[in-house]
């Protein structure tokens, strides 16, 4: 039985066409999520996400005005997610719009269905392009996200989504979910929280250039206040407990004198 989030930040309102293909296609995407299932497991130090905190990302960042968008009822239980935050932001007159849809979860193969290489493929897409995306942290650092670009339709008809991802794991930012190692302290089945962030904007090919703008411009914005929510794990006793256990088969050291 799916495991019903217990903070989807559900509002009422109007759904956006856009955002709520978004939705469709996070379900389409089972192929090989069962194979890899087993291999990234649930660690029993967990950090769930307290109720409501990623609704106090604001609403306003910037020039950018967002407002929430609900998520439908019978969608939320196989997203997979402890908490759910969906809004839609624009700006300039509403000329820029840019689609946030955050999940944060605690095991890291429920992620692994709801990748948007798999996802959008799943419900028919085309990947376009892939491409690094380059993520500036507030601290001065760099880190790396990615952003891909999907069609469907045919000549004339055709409608392109323009996707930025990047997932927060223990507090790391990553590209990507599959990845066997998250090059943390310690291994993939004992991450204690992951976040998936991904904003969307659907557009006409003629729209590229300035949807990637968008897109790229409201990932730097919207970053720190994403980060500002997420847990910062202590993770001091995991590495003593990694140390303590690569010693376990040397000697006690010897206590006293000759």
């Amino acid at each position: 039985m799916k495991r019903r989030p217990s903070d989807t930040g559900k509002t009422s309102g109007r759904i956006p066409a856009s955002f709520l293909a978004a939705v469709i296609v996070l379900l389409a995407g089972g192929v090989g999520y069962r194979l890899l299932a087993g291999y990234l497991g649930s660690y029993t130090g967990s950090l769930p996400l307290p109720p409501g905190a990623l609704q106090k990302i604001p609403l306003r960042i910037g020039d950018w005005q967002g407002r929430d968008t609900p998520i439908p009822d019978d969608l939320i239980p196989y997203i997979d997610a402890q908490s759910l935050l969906s809004r839609q932001y624009t700006r300039s007159g509403g000329a820029e719009s840019a689609n946030l849809f955050i999940a944060y979860g605690i095991r890291v193969r429920d992620f692994m269905v709801h990748r948007p290489e798999v996802c959008y493929r799943g419900a028919g897409y085309s990947l376009r392009e892939r491409r690094p995306l380059a993520l500036a942290l507030p601290d001065g650092t760099g880190a790396q996200g990615e952003i891909m670009v999907f069609s469907r339709g045919s000549l004339g008809a055709e409608r392109l989504n323009t996707v930025a991802v990047y997932y927060i794991a223990d507090g790391q930012i990553r590209p990507d979910v599959s990845l066997a190692r998250w090059q943390l302290p310690w291994d993939s089945d004992r991450t204690r929280y992951i976040a998936k962030v991904q904003i969307t904007c659907n557009h006409t090919p003629a729209e590229a250039p300035r949807a990637r703008r968008t897109v790229e411009a409201f990932v730097q914005e919207s970053l720190p206040h994403v980060l500002e929510r997420m847990p910062e794990p202590d993770t001091r006793g995991e590495s003593q407990e990694l140390s303590s256990r690569s010693q376990g088969a040397q000697p006690a050291p010897q206590k006293g004198g000759n």
